[in-house]
């Protein structure tokens, strides 16, 4: 069985030739070979599995040319039923076929075990057996090692030195509209702008999302040979990702801006897409418990009550003209400013910082700290408190069987949804 990627944390290291995709996508292609291994790894998915699947393509149709057949083996080695013992077998058989056959082996699922794991010890010594005899020696198969991680163990670095290395690095809005654009064109049809627009939009810019709804909106429009804004609206529902930050984006918002309506229709939609209740709860206890601490050092320093707020507005009306990478650097900067003003303050007015993770001024890395102090003058002390106190409750009618989950599921959205109008009041 995989060890888990938690009980394996462990070092990690520096790839020194690494290529950046899709940013040097042109350097990439040109760059693929037949005698060069392949890294591909990185944070952002979809990247990985399409890269993935291109350079798959992109070199079997190379080695037809010089082979008799070119074929592409998938190896999972996270699946429960992976043989190691077989896969050393295989490899063996791989080399009767001499000089007829070209092979490429997609190896995926390497992330599911640990720096300690003994099968993460076993196949970093068959990557450095291939990565010292590389392609030179072995003319008729490469590895395409797809490693679904942002920052690869130190073992799977060494003993891979000599592979092409290729990061699919997290994508920003700028990014994502790009690479739909690609995705577009790949499936023949023409998208206007203002569709691409729309389709990233109700996909939520989740790109397994955007790439399905390309695929289908092509075939609903076969006869057309444009896909226009309007049959974007008409075809696309929009799509809800509960582990997106759009999802937790859009409760934060509503939330703070106190609207009752919004709010109770994002966390209907977070409930009734599987989301577990506690981490709704949670949430907004965080959201309310951020709030009220900003309030109780407003009452305890007029300076951090005026230095803050100006801070938090500069960040809320300037979030609003900034996409993409543009908006990630400017709330990082504004976070960073905010930091070093709430250290100013407690070295020189005396206002206690605990060593808790829980202290509003150890909690400085998120938006929810500066979205608190701005939009604090929507909520009273009193109400505060009030809703605080309510949603703790929620857990405690759970554990003494007065909110039955088990027989009505339903019920502790029913009380949440209470406990938010009943504290709620209008602007």
């Amino acid at each position: 069985m995989a060890t888990s990627k938690a009980a394996g944390a462990s070092k990690t290291a520096v790839i020194a030739d690494e290529l950046i995709y899709p940013k040097q996508a042109e350097n990439i292609f040109a760059k693929l070979n037949l005698k060069t291994n392949i890294l591909i790894y990185g944070e952002e998915h979809f990247l990985i599995d399409d890269l993935a699947r291109e350079i798959t393509s992109k070199l079997k149709k190379a080695a037809g040319a010089h082979f008799a057949h070119a074929n592409a083996k998938h190896i999972n080695i996270g699946d429960p039923s992976f043989d190691y013992g077989e896969f050393l077998s295989s490899e063996d058989t791989f080399s009767l076929f001499g000089a007829e056959d070209f092979n490429i082996k997609i190896i995926r699922g390497l992330e599911e075990y640990g720096a300690s794991s003994p099968m993460l010890k076993k196949f970093c010594k068959y990557l450095d057996a291939i990565d010292k005899k590389g392609a030179e020696e072995n003319p008729t198969s490469l590895v395409i090692l797809v490693y679904a991680v942002k920052k690869p163990l130190a073992d799977v670095v060494k003993n891979t030195r000599n592979f092409t290395a290729i990061n699919c690095k997290k994508m920003y809005e700028n990014d994502i509209l790009a690479y739909t654009r690609k995705l577009a064109a790949r499936s023949g049809k023409s998208f206007t702008d203002d569709a691409i627009s729309a389709l990233t939009e109700r996909s939520r810019m989740n790109m397994f999302q955007i790439n399905s709804e390309i695929k289908r909106l092509a075939i609903l429009n076969h006869d057309q040979a444009e896909i226009d804004i309007e049959t974007v609206e008409n075809q696309v529902e929009i799509f809800f990702d509960p582990d997106s930050f759009g999802a937790i984006n859009e409760l934060d918002d509503s939330v703070c801006k106190k609207d009752i309506q919004k709010t109770v229709v994002t966390i209907g939609d977070l409930l009734d897409h599987g989301v577990y209740h506690a981490l709704v709860v949670n949430r907004l206890l965080a959201i309310f418990r951020s709030m009220l601490s900003a309030l109780l050092l407003n009452e305890a320093s007029e300076t951090f009550k005026n230095g803050a707020y100006k801070i938090a507005d500069e960040f809320v009306r300037g979030s609003v003209y900034k996409k993409g990478y543009e908006r990630f650097r400017f709330s990082s900067d504004m976070l960073s400013k905010f930091e070093f003003f709430c250290a100013g303050i407690c070295n020189n007015s005396n206002i206690y910082r605990s060593e808790s993770k829980h202290d509003f001024l150890n909690s400085l890395k998120n938006q929810m700290s500066l979205n608190a102090v701005y939009y604090l003058k929507n909520y009273t002390e009193k109400e505060l408190f009030g809703l605080i106190k309510s949603l703790y409750q929620i857990d405690v009618k759970i554990r003494t069987g007065v909110l039955r989950i088990d027989q009505r599921p339903e019920s502790v959205k029913e009380e949440i949804y209470k406990i938010l109008i009943s504290h709620f009041k209008k602007l």
